[in-house]
């Protein structure tokens, strides 16, 4: 289990999070979602480790997570609301740099089967600048799968992707979480949170309600777009 305990964070004199506790526990996939603006990819970077709180603290299976806890990143993969990724590389190029940091063995047929999953294998010579948004989206989810990390922190994640392989991700993910992972999705799209996750949080004004029902949803003024799932 992944455990956020009392986090707060400001920028200048502005506060973005206020005590913010949230548990995503083993098993579950547990929502995120609040307008633009309201702190959540704020509140993932600092469950990657890439922001520091300046009160609070994250941690898994009750050992906190510091910036240097290099045992913590090989466990969680991420996906931040602007990828990361070099342009100017070929997709395969990506995969294979991702797959050496995190010195897995047999990476080429693991990049392999990434690549068919998402469909990417006849672009895997072409330079990731000359991709669309959503085969950068698709790429950017082949280097958070690569390790089979037990937990993921995906922001966004549906971005941009087409039907198939929302539908593709969609199942990936409950299968992921059936099978002992613990996984966060922010996102805009509240029909498809409703279907994928056991609980959905809430964000609104720096504080957070960690357990909405899909009936409580409806009291919420959030915008998101609705795509059409098979």
């Amino acid at each position: 289990m992944i455990t956020i305990e009392k986090v707060s964070k400001k920028f200048k004199d502005k506060k973005i999070l206020q005590e913010v506790s949230l548990n995503i526990e083993t098993g579950k996939i547990k929502g995120l979602i609040g307008n633009n603006g309201v702190g959540k990819s704020t509140l993932i970077k600092i469950v990657a480790g890439l922001v520091r709180p300046d009160t609070g603290f994250v941690s898994i299976n009750g050992e906190k997570v510091s910036p240097f806890s290099y045992k913590y990143r090989k466990l969680v993969g991420y996906l931040f609301d602007k990828p990361l990724y070099s342009e100017k590389l070929k997709g395969g190029e990506f995969l294979q740099l991702v797959a050496n940091l995190y010195e897995l063995k047999d990476s080429e047929n693991i990049i392999d089967d990434l690549l068919i999953f998402f469909d990417l294998v006849n672009d895997k010579n072409t330079l990731i600048e000359n991709y669309s948004k959503g085969m950068q989206q698709k790429i950017s989810l082949c280097a958070a799968l690569i390790h089979s990390p037990q937990y993921l922190i995906l922001d966004e994640p549906f971005n941009g992707l087409d039907n198939d392989t929302l539908n593709k991700l969609i199942f990936y993910l409950k299968e992921k979480a059936q099978n002992g992972s613990a996984i966060l999705v922010t996102s805009h799209q509240i029909d498809i949170l409703s279907e994928l996750c056991s609980s959905i949080a809430l964000l609104e004004n720096g504080y957070i309600i960690p357990n909405l029902t899909t009936q409580d949803l409806n009291k919420y003024k959030i915008n998101f777009s609705v795509p059409t799932l098979f």
